[in-house]
């Protein structure tokens, strides 16, 4: 019988409360690697990076267009200094094995499907094979839930990001492209022990505590799997403006109020939206106000920004969107080549936008403290 089925049979309920025999053995807490220097670090997308899933309209399978012809631009919100608080992150994602037990103990409930991506993993959650290989479709209620019962929670979206892009004191050009430390060009995962459909791989994955090439250096530690395996909650809201200080004024239409338009309503919208008042004229409520494609025509006004001043920002400063959406970060086995921009260590685009009540294929968590 495996282990994991023996915690069910021997979990009682008793008034309420869930206790287990003596002679079961809980997993063992995955380790924390510590971040504590370079916590002050430019946070947000500083180059476009363009996937073709994520474009609406007619045009959607055709290249972006540019600033001076107006058509279909990819957006990317400014970019903003921040200064995070010491925190300590797993070394690698919440195992299969880790989760049931909590699911045992009745601190947790059952992810909400049980086949990973891959077809060799199906049955994924239920047998011993793939004990040590990442849970899955777990919403982020549950993830929190999880690490609330080993007395952790989620890393924040800042967090994850500085793990991802590294010590910007120590990494050559200030952080990593990708959150891996044995390639920095993403093409070059396909000629390494890297997980996943777009390096060349099965949408298999591969146990947390056996990353190949798919770590990152922190300090003298490593952290496992934020390039590929699954993708990560974290405990924040979804806000893709959440480098902004304020929106723009009134008279700025926002290229968001398009996304939900089809046809030519749609691209008229699209063709008119964010053309207002160069930020020069602005008076200086609005400084500091933010554009994509400065000097040109075709300026995407955004918001306005943090303006030097104020810089580094706080954490705590940078608004998060509404509670029913949350970010989900990183690349996983079953990232194609139309969203490759998820392995990008700074990638901040829409598709990380997902449901928290939801549990998906080859989404997963890890969790973190403060320190």
């Amino acid at each position: 019988m495996r282990v994991r089925a023996l915690w069910l049979a021997l979990a009682v309920v008793i008034a309420g409360q869930v206790t287990c025999a003596t002679g079961i053995e809980p997993p063992r807490a995955t380790d924390l690697v510590e971040v504590t220097e370079g916590l002050t670090f430019e946070f947000g997308q500083e180059a476009i990076c363009w996937n073709r899933a994520e474009m609406l309209g007619p045009n959607k399978d055709v290249s972006p267009g540019n600033c001076k012809d107006g058509k279909y631009i990819p957006f990317i919100p400014p970019t903003t200094q921040v200064v995070l608080k010491p925190f300590a992150i797993e070394q690698h994602e919440v195992s299969n094995f880790q989760y049931e037990y909590c699911v045992a103990m009745g601190a947790c409930t059952p992810p909400s499907g049980y086949n990973a991506p891959g077809p060799r993993q199906q049955d994924y959650y239920e047998i011993d094979e793939f004990d040590d290989h990442p849970v899955m479709f777990v919403s982020k209620f549950q993830a929190q839930e999880y690490c609330a019962f080993v007395g952790r929670r989620l890393p924040t979206e800042l967090e994850w990001d500085r793990a991802a892009r590294g010590n910007p004191e120590v990494v050559t050009g200030g952080k990593r492209k990708v959150p891996t430390d044995a390639f920095d060009v993403l093409e070059s995962c396909k000629g390494k022990d890297v997980s996943g459909t777009f390096c060349g791989q099965s949408a298999d994955t591969v146990p947390v505590d056996q990353p190949g090439d798919d770590y990152v250096m922190e300090g003298d530690y490593k952290i496992h799997h934020l390039f590929s395996n699954v993708a990560e909650w974290t405990g924040d809201a979804y806000d893709i403006l959440r480098t902004c200080k304020d929106d723009m004024p009134a008279e700025c239409t926002s290229v968001f109020e398009c996304n939900e338009l089809v046809g030519d309503p749609a691209l008229q919208c699209w063709q008119s939206a964010n053309v207002c008042t160069p930020c020069d004229d602005y008076d200086t409520d609005v400084e500091y106000c933010h554009q994509g494609c400065a000097n040109d025509s075709r300026s995407y006004y955004t918001c306005v920004t943090w303006g030097p001043d104020s810089l580094p920002v706080e954490a705590s400063q940078l608004k998060t969107g509404a509670d029913n959406f949350g970010a989900v970060r990183g690349g996983s086995v079953t990232t194609a080549d139309d969203r490759s921009c998820h392995f990008f260590s700074d990638y901040r685009g829409s598709t990380i936008q997902k449901s928290t009540d939801t549990g998906l294929s080859a989404l997963g968590f890890r969790c973190a403290v403060d320190l």
